[in-house]
């Protein structure tokens, strides 16, 4: 399987390693690697964001005469992971070319565009990064209802890959910070620690790439504690998307370490509880302590405020 890190293209531009054909055409050029294969790596590109549709059409432009061997190919795909030998050939005729019937109804063959829709949903229920899951429980009830002849019965109320159920378990089993949380030394100060070069592993060659062809002013921080989000968005009712992190040297680095211990150690253990999902509010709690302020006031000085102004007209409004 290819290195897909080295095919994300120039400004986050998720591309393929190879041309459509290898994936979904037939021939030499489709044997080279193993079906397994092609679709890890067309999970891991869906994953990331790619296009598979716009793709497609790019490639079917140049090459209509491979239009129909394409379509064969994306149906075969959708068969294999469904993995009803029973129907196998009959159910890619069915969804390419010729069409069913469901309840006296004809169901017309899928276009291109819903035959890659249906692909890419059916291969996002199944991927995880790195790796296919031949069933997981809490799909099953959805895979179910694709498997073999049943499938004409949904094909026009297709359900997007967005509205797949995700127990709240799996969430915190795919979470990538979780990593992180358990690499970071609790006694380390509150966001800084010149040692340590806090990235995850995915991020890491881009960051570091960045920071290289960068100015000091725009090179990321990696020795800091990292905050992707603040909270717990497991647990949370409204989820607020932020700009783009700052840092102020004076007061998230140097207010931070001249802090009481007893404050620091909570502004810690928030910090690293929303790294695994633990988080039990949005911020440290507004309970007074030894230097007269608020555990809540002290992790907002440590943050210049930020969140304290953001939400300053919504506390006018709702009388907070």
């Amino acid at each position: 399987m290819a290195e897909l890190r080295n095919f994300w293209g120039v400004g986050n531009q998720v591309r393929l390693p190879r041309t459509i054909r290898a994936y979904f055409g037939i021939g030499a050029e489709c044997e080279v690697i193993s079906m397994q294969d092609k679709l890890l790596e067309l999970g891991y590109c869906l994953w990331h964001g790619l296009d598979l549709y716009a793709e497609v059409q790019t490639y079917i432009a140049n090459h209509s005469e491979h239009e129909e061997s394409i379509k064969s190919g994306i149906a075969n795909a959708i068969e294999t992971l469904r993995g009803d030998e029973s129907h196998q050939g009959m159910l890619t005729y069915l969804l390419a070319f010729q069409g069913g019937t469901a309840d006296g109804k004809v169901v017309k063959p899928l276009s291109m565009k819903k035959l890659v829709e249906l692909f890419s949903d059916e291969l996002l229920l199944r991927y995880r990064p790195h790796y296919l899951v031949e069933y997981h429980s809490n799909y099953k009830e959805l895979i179910e209802k694709y498997n073999g002849m049943k499938l004409v019965n949904v094909l026009l109320s297709l359900m997007p890959s967005t509205h797949v159920p995700i127990s709240e378990q799996e969430i915190r089993d795919i979470n990538p910070w979780k990593s992180l949380y358990e690499f970071i030394n609790p006694i380390d100060d509150v966001f800084f620690d010149k040692d340590s070069n806090w990235l995850l592993k995915d991020d890491a060659y881009y960051i570091k790439e960045f920071n290289k062809a960068s100015e000091d002013d725009f090179k990321f921080i990696t020795n800091i504690r990292p905050e992707p989000f603040v909270g717990n968005p497991l647990t949370s009712k409204v989820v607020v998307l932020t700009l783009n992190p700052g840092y102020i040297y004076h007061v998230n680095n140097m207010l931070a370490r001249i802090m009481p211990p007893q404050i620091t150690e909570v502004i810690k253990y928030q910090l690293n509880a929303q790294l695994d999902f633990s988080a039990k509010s949005f911020m440290c709690e507004d309970t007074n302590t030894s230097w007269n302020v608020t555990y809540r006031e002290a992790q907002n000085m440590i943050g210049n405020w930020y969140w304290y102004n953001i939400f300053e007209n919504f506390r006018k409004e709702a009388g907070l």
